[in-house]
């Protein structure tokens, strides 16, 4: 026979914080550490743009799995991704069901691209073979850049813009 002790709540499993949400770099891998309650390894997680979990999704892959690191406390787990589309906010969603449904954490990623803020040396001579110093955010080996005419606009740059002498700018080009 039983007796009534006393009444418990039970709570569905949630994410409650995230790290890094900023400056996440568009097209690039990166791992996205999670603090929850109740986190478990077939949990998954889904990033969507827009400001609903119906939005287009912009996590590779779809749907991550997360990694829990403190069984069997299951408050932090791991994630690797990465984010695609356009820069911008995007929204976190959760499932705690292995994907039947999502549910939105109230938390979201800002996405960015890497930038350079400086060049040096800002002279070089012509047919020579010089070492430039790029300085920027998550500047990578393997990242490609381009110097083209200082009055070209980089969107709209060819490789018949690059710059064989004269006046120029460097251009970023992504991987």
């Amino acid at each position: 026979e039983f007796v009534e002790i006393g009444q418990i709540d039970v709570l569905r499993p949630c994410i409650t914080s995230l790290t890094p949400t900023s400056n996440i770099l568009l097209n690039h891998h990166f791992l996205l550490n999670i603090t929850g309650f109740g986190l478990n390894s077939s949990d998954l997680l889904k990033i969507v743009d827009g400001t609903t979990c119906y939005g287009i999704i912009s996590s590779r892959p779809y749907f991550v799995s997360i990694n829990v690191q403190d069984p069997p406390y299951n408050y932090t787990a791991m994630a690797n991704m990465t984010i695609t589309g356009s820069l911008g906010l995007r929204k976190v969603c959760y499932s705690y069901d292995s994907g039947l449904s999502f549910v939105d954490t109230g938390l979201s990623l800002q996405v960015t691209i890497p930038k350079i803020y400086s060049v040096f040396p800002t002279v070089v001579s012509m047919s020579a073979e010089r070492r430039i110093t790029l300085h920027g955010d998550a500047v990578l080996d393997g990242d490609q850049v381009k110097i083209i005419y200082s009055d070209r606009y980089c969107e709209y740059s060819t490789d018949l813009d690059s710059v064989f002498g004269g006046q120029a700018r460097l251009l970023q080009v992504a991987n």
